[in-house]
């Protein structure tokens, strides 16, 4: 135990920090589908609004006779149908920012600015680098280790009590009788 127990404790830091890096991921990844979302719903209010241009267009030159009432519908169902595309659009912001708000435990009343990075930073890995720290930082080893030494200390109490026991009882008593 005095041998396992620090091995544990290591091994519960690491997880730790595992977890810790797990939430800072998944908050990054909230925030780009908050940002992407945001994206697809400018995309959207600008297919709208042309085409709601294109229709406006559409019927003056339907009053003119130079298009045909199917062309003017076809037009007009495009322009429904971008409408829906918005509204769908504006509904996926809000449940990706009401889902980043939640995970990083904000009222959904506070106000958030999100903006772009101009630039990300160029990333050099070198990939036995990676591995190597992977190694030594994983909870995941250190509970491989910490498995290994309980399996070993499982096997040498097995390999103790698999040999010969004997126990050996005595007793011995007077009793209240007499030879007279």
């Amino acid at each position: 135990d005095r041998k396992i127990e620090p091995i544990r404790l290591t091994e519960a830091n690491q997880k730790y920090a595992e977890d810790i890096e797990l939430m800072s991921l998944e908050t990054t990844a909230r925030f780009f589908d908050v940002l992407l979302a945001y994206e697809n719903l400018n995309i959207a209010q600008t297919n709208q609004s042309n085409t709601d241009t294109l229709y406006q267009i559409a019927k003056e030159r339907y009053e003119l006779g130079k298009i045909s009432q199917q062309d003017l519908l076809q037009l007009q169902l495009n322009l429904v149908s971008a409408g829906k595309d918005a509204t769908s659009a504006l509904q996926e912001v809000q449940n990706t920012l009401f889902n980043l708000k939640s995970f990083i435990s904000l009222n959904d009343n506070e106000d958030i600015r999100l903006t772009m990075p101009e630039t990300l930073p160029a990333l050099q890995v070198d990939p036995s680098l990676a591995v190597s720290e992977a190694t030594t930082n994983r909870s995941d080893s250190k509970r491989f280790i910490r498995e290994f030494m309980e399996a070993e200390r499982s096997y040498d109490e097995a390999v103790q009590e698999s040999g010969f026991n004997a126990s050996l009882s005595l007793s011995a008593g007077f009793s209240n009788s007499s030879n007279v």
